[in-house]
């Protein structure tokens, strides 16, 4: 561990006089993924892998979460999940007393939960779909430990943004956790998107470039095992790397669409590297809201950014532009 750690310091300062010289840096960046990618696999918690692998933290949130997101919406999926266990006789939950309530983040008591569940039940689900969510409860269920369930149930619930429901929404109507091969198939989006996405950034950009992009994205201390058998939930992440690709080969239009229905971003003509990580910085926040899009976001300032937005197409008037107080 130590030798790939000093050997990867050595290729650091390797590729910085390459830098300097102008010279090609791949073939030591190369060197420098090989060696990280091992020193990633030798300090990963194989526990936590294990228990990542499995599927039950994010992919619970974001599968389930994305497969009866208009019966449940943001709200609803932690106590049909208890009146589910119950209904089933699976019990993965009854040593557990609380429960998250989505609406207002306070922690409700189980009973409680399975309550309100039952009174809503009929409202959201049709008979059909209550035992379609019944089955993929029992197999989702024993993915994760009792103790397991524990701390699921008493996070935040699935909790992105509505747009992003439309591609993994779909697909997940076609897979039911219990036939295992579907479901790893279902995992393998994201992988496959990133993939794209960094076979885009060295066709266009060059290979050094999607290397260190795969070391930033793929080996980053707080990622060890974080990205495997997620399910779609850093597909946003492959949009921006492949829209990054389009936007240094200069097709604006298409790098637009990526980032989000036409977004124009100007970073001008200086400073270009820390303006786009400024980008990255700000942008999920840009998004949070979806009825408020940003239509053209300007970097070029020395302190500080500009949006204009996008109005709703309902109400039919100009879009204005605001420009933000903040310094980023």
């Amino acid at each position: 561990m130590s030798i790939l750690s000093v050997l990867s310091a050595c290729a650091v300062v390797v590729r910085y006089l390459l830098i300097r010289k102008e010279r090609k840096t791949w073939p030591v960046t190369m060197a420098l993924a090989v060696m990280e990618v091992a020193v990633y696999f030798a300090t990963m918690n194989q526990n936590m892998v294990k228990f990542l692998t499995k599927g039950p933290w994010c992919t619970f949130h974001y599968f389930m979460g994305s497969k009866y997101f208009d019966e449940m919406e943001y709200y609803r999926l932690y106590r049909f999940c208890v009146l589910a266990d119950r209904e089933t006789g699976t019990n993965r939950l009854e040593s557990i007393k609380k429960v998250r309530h989505l609406e207002n983040y306070t922690v409700m008591d189980i009973n409680r939960a399975e309550e309100i569940a039952k009174q809503e039940k009929s409202k959201y689900f049709t008979p059909e779909r209550w035992e379609e969510f019944k089955r993929d409860w029992i197999a989702v269920s024993m993915r994760a430990p009792i103790w397991g369930w524990k701390n699921i149930l008493t996070d935040r619930g699935f909790n992105p943004p509505p747009f992003w429901n439309v591609l993994p929404g779909f697909v997940a109507q076609f897979i039911e956790i219990r036939h295992n091969q579907q479901f790893k198939i279902g995992r393998s989006f994201d992988f496959l998107f990133k993939l794209i996405a960094y076979i885009l950034i060295a066709v266009f950009v060059g290979l050094d470039a999607a290397l260190l992009s795969f070391m930033y994205v793929e080996l980053a201390p707080y990622n060890t095992g974080h990205e495997i058998g997620t399910f779609f939930q850093f597909m946003f992440l492959s949009f921006l790397l492949a829209a990054m690709a389009f936007y240094r080969k200069g097709n604006n239009k298409t790098a637009g669409v990526l980032f989000d229905d036409g977004l124009t971003l100007s970073l001008g003509r200086e400073n270009v590297g820390y303006r786009l990580s400024q980008f990255f910085r700000v942008y999920p926040s840009l998004i949070a809201q979806p009825a408020r899009r940003p239509e053209r976001i300007d970097m070029r300032y020395a302190h500080g950014f500009a949006v204009r937005w996008r109005e709703p197409a309902a109400q039919g008037t100009a879009a204005h532009e605001v420009k933000t107080q903040e310094k980023v």
